[in-house]
């Protein structure tokens, strides 16, 4: 559930598309009691994993509670030859960017 965004703080992301109040909140078929609450209580968080843990949770309930149904998925990008180098795919924040300009494709 990330829309392409290219987060490296999930807290950020769940805050932007799944706060009611959020900058781009998508819609949803319904929020769940408390959900507004959990998500505040993500945002006020400061220990890196006190916000891992709270995210999960909220991505936990947010599959448990059917909150959306997707229409599509996009495919990462992912490279099973081992003449292809230097791709940096994993290395943006996410599975999708790569470095087109590195990019070499060996002989060997």
């Amino acid at each position: 559930m990330t829309h392409g965004a290219t987060d490296y703080n999930y807290c950020a992301y769940l805050d932007r598309y799944y706060n009611p109040t959020g900058l781009f909140a998508m819609p949803v078929v319904a929020y769940p009691e408390g959900w507004l609450e959990r998500i505040n209580e993500m945002l006020a968080a400061v220990e890196r994993d006190e916000m891992a843990d709270l995210a999960q949770a909220l991505v936990r309930q947010f599959v448990d509670e059917v909150m959306a149904i997707p229409l599509w998925l996009e495919s990462e990008v992912y490279v099973l030859d081992n003449s292809v180098h230097d791709m940096g795919v994993g290395t943006h924040g996410d599975g999708f960017t790569w470095d087109t300009n590195k990019v070499w494709i060996s002989t060997e």
